[in-house]
């Protein structure tokens, strides 16, 4: 009878082995999981952040070239004028 409790003890306690190790590799999944989507949502804004830098300077670039234009324009009215 000894060594019958001790057999269920120990399958007792490898089945609580076994139950933990499957709850924490969910839960190292889930948290691998939240991670790289993270990752995802940080790549997604930087590339959005890019974007919109890129499309702030090319406007930038244009308002720079149309005000040139204007001064010359400006210029020459200017000198006909006088």
């Amino acid at each position: 009878m000894n060594d019958v409790a001790v057999l269920y003890v120990v399958i007792a306690v490898s089945v609580v082995v076994v139950l933990y190790l499957f709850w924490q590799q969910h839960r190292d999944q889930d948290r691998w999981k939240r991670e790289r989507e993270h990752q995802d949502l940080v790549s997604q804004v930087e590339r959005e952040l890019q974007r919109q830098q890129t499309a702030v300077l090319s406007r930038c670039a244009d308002l720079e070239r149309q005000l040139i234009a204007q001064r010359r324009t400006l210029r020459y009215i200017t000198r006909r004028l006088s």
